[in-house]
């Protein structure tokens, strides 16, 4: 059994070359039902799409089996040199790239086109694999967050330049490779509150949006809270709230402020409860409601954003 171990084939993890080879067939399947013509009814036609995909599909198992016979020691050595080829690609195609189906981050290599964006997860691993494995390494300092935040993000902008946000998108999954490896928790939670409030200020008035998580961190904050500075905090957190009522549900409906006027007027009776809060976190040392505030003026921040970023990042693209 050991023995067995030790071999080439002991050491694949079979599991997940069972799942690799089995969404491969499900994809090459699909395609040949989306794009199925009556005359070029066999799969492995090469002159129609689905044949052609059959040729790349053992391609890439070709190429699969190099990389396994390389030894990893291989790739720890040339991770740098690896990341930044990919980062050349992705510059090259903003000067060479090429249009093709819409999009123009194609580069073309003789008879062969190909996208670099969708090589950069390969890029991307190997270069955090080579700078997570070194032992000054540590990814809950600072300077390791900073690190890997890098690597991820370069190549993500240069990919949005590109105008191919899904793929830039799909960069997201390496937190849940860093969570794994010890990213703080916080971090994933806020992307995913983030995006929560991005989809709700899309599909909701952002003065609703507003008003929930006003409601949310004041509850939070005072049920945190000393109870001397209780009372206070109930009071501006209910005045807040007031302008953010839909005026169908106040117990008064006499709405004494435009709209616009709404929003100035919360964000000035919730400034100082957000610095009282603040200050009791600092005192006490209370480092949960600190990451409350962080997120509420976050939200803030990202709610009054939302409009921007769908009109000029996301729409165009």
């Amino acid at each position: 059994m050991r023995q067995r171990e030790h071999t080439f084939f002991g050491k694949l993890d079979w599991w997940s070359v069972a799942v690799y080879l089995l969404l491969v067939l499900i994809g090459w399947i699909s395609i040949f039902s989306a794009v199925y013509d009556p005359e070029h009814g066999q799969i492995f036609d090469t002159t129609q799409r689905y044949g052609m995909q059959m040729i790349w599909i053992f391609g890439a198992w070709l190429l699969a089996i190099v990389i396994l016979v390389i030894p990893a020691r291989i790739y720890a050595l040339f991770s740098n040199v690896i990341y930044f080829f990919g980062l050349l690609l992705l510059l090259a195609v903003l000067v060479l790239g090429v249009e093709r189906g819409g999009s123009s981050s194609w580069l073309v290599l003789g008879p062969v086109h190909f996208q670099p964006a969708e090589m950069t997860k390969v890029f991307v691993a190997i270069g955090l694999a080579g700078v997570m494995s070194r032992p000054q390494f540590h990814l809950r300092t600072w300077r390791g967050l900073l690190l890997v935040t890098a690597l991820i993000l370069v190549p993500a902008v240069l990919i949005l330049l590109e105008k191919e946000t899904g793929l830039a998108l799909v960069l997201t999954a390496f937190v849940i490779v860093l969570y794994r490896e010890g990213l703080p928790g916080w971090i994933p939670v806020t992307g995913i509150v983030a995006i929560v409030l991005f989809l709700l200020s899309i599909v909701w008035d952002p003065i609703y949006v507003l008003w929930l998580c006003a409601g949310v961190s004041f509850i939070i904050g005072f049920l945190l809270a000393g109870r001397k500075i209780s009372v206070f905090i109930t009071l501006l957190s209910f005045a807040g709230a007031y302008f953010l009522v839909p005026p169908g549900f106040r117990l008064f409906s006499v709405d004494l402020f435009s709209h616009m006027e709404r929003y100035q007027w919360f964000l000035l009776l919730s400034a100082p409860t957000v610095t009282t809060l603040l200050v009791v976190a600092f005192r006490k040392k209370i480092m949960y409601l600190k990451t409350i505030l962080l997120g509420f003026v976050s939200s803030i921040i990202m709610i009054f954003s939302v409009g921007y970023l769908f009109n000029n990042v996301l729409k165009p693209h």
